[in-house]
């Protein structure tokens, strides 16, 4: 059985639709996770502390090490040692 024809514009309007209850959803459950995650370390300062800590070295930038240059050694001679 075929599927009856829709319209781009329709279909647009359709994906819009989509789209803006998707963000709702998004929006909905990031608000609940942040709620769970301020009840959780609210309870657990002890795992408030190790989240923070294991955030701040994964999300810390790294300081650039700037490598001094090595001093250049003097060229050898080409003439025989004076001992030899």
């Amino acid at each position: 059985m075929k599927e009856k024809y829709v319209t781009r514009k329709k279909r647009i309007r359709q994906l819009e639709k989509q789209v803006s209850q998707l963000q709702q959803q998004v929006e909905t459950l990031t608000n609940l996770l942040d709620s769970v995650h301020q009840m959780l370390y609210a309870t657990r300062p002890r795992l408030a502390r190790s989240m923070l800590r294991e955030f701040k070295r994964h999300h810390q930038t790294t300081p650039v090490v700037k490598v001094k240059p090595r001093r250049r050694l003097p060229n050898p001679s080409i003439a025989p040692r004076a001992d030899l």
